[in-house]
């Protein structure tokens, strides 16, 4: 039921920015999970522009306004998030989960969850 309730949300556009909202864009979608998938890499702006088939200018704008931070400001709570799931620091899992979008580390992982099949903390096997 919950799952229905937001992909009417996501459908009517009534997401405000953050993850939820990254992941429904069409294009952006591409890049988030390209750096959940590899989070200690050094990504560049043109990088993940290019992954989402975007110009580097309008994945900027894009990214911004969805999202609601600077691709950079997400990698670093994306990389932050793993770093501390791993080592079971559930208050700076809590912290980054909050700059990324999310209210709390438990909504961060459940929406990690159903756009990855699997919890961040076992990202790694993924």
């Amino acid at each position: 039921m919950l799952l229905m309730i937001l992909r009417q949300m996501i459908d009517g556009g009534a997401t405000a920015p953050g993850l939820l909202a990254g992941l429904s864009h069409p294009a952006l979608h591409r890049a988030l999970v390209a750096m959940h998938d590899a989070p200690d890499r050094s990504w560049r702006v043109e990088d993940l522009a290019s992954v989402a088939g975007m110009s580097r200018s309008q994945f900027m704008a894009s990214f911004r306004q969805t999202v609601g931070t600077t691709p950079s400001a997400y990698l670093t709570g994306v990389a932050s998030y793993a770093r501390a799931s791993r080592t079971g620091q559930r208050g700076k899992v809590k912290a980054v989960a909050q700059r990324v979008g999310l209210g709390s580390a438990s909504a961060f992982s459940r929406a990690y969850l159903r756009a990855f099949g699997c919890p961040p903390i076992a990202m790694r096997q993924c």
